[in-house]
């Protein structure tokens, strides 16, 4: 002998060789499969939870803020924004349009009317408590004689 170790023959070194090799093969598989049913369970729970606080809210719409949509849009990224099957609190359509807003390089800015100054807001409510007889309008008209608006 010459310091070299025979199996008998190549041929069944290497059909063990690929046995092994598959029993490896099927014990990464069946770990990968066990940590995608943990996946798939996550993304189950937290579709349930949407459903759920959805339910909750009753028909009325939940408004992303700029740094909400910039998140949404960041994870979205990563599934090259086909989230259109994931998506909860918008519509696909939203956040297609949110999409392109983004190529288009446009900024977000925030939904809805801008907040009353809390001095402002004092002020109404200073004058509704004095005036109790006034309303809305009667209250808006006096503030625009004062040339403030609301």
């Amino acid at each position: 002998m010459s310091g070299t170790f025979h199996f008998g023959s190549d041929t069944a070194f290497v059909q063990g060789l690929i046995a092994m090799l598959r029993w490896f093969y099927v014990a990464v598989h069946l770990l990968v499969e066990a940590v995608a049913a943990r996946r798939d369970a996550r993304i189950r729970f937290l579709r349930t939870e949407v459903e759920i606080l959805r339910r909750k809210l009753g028909g009325n719409r939940v408004i992303p803020s700029p740094e909400d949509r910039a998140r949404l849009l960041a994870i979205g990224r990563e599934l090259d924004h086909h989230a259109a099957d994931i998506i909860g609190i918008v519509m696909p359509k939203t956040y297609s349009r949110w999409v392109m807003e983004l190529r288009d390089g446009r900024h977000f800015k925030r939904v809805g009317r801008p907040r009353i100054a809390r001095n402002m807001r004092e002020l109404v409510i200073r004058l509704a408590k004095e005036n109790a007889g006034w309303g809305y309008r009667r209250i808006v008209g006096e503030l625009r004689k004062l040339r403030l608006r609301l």
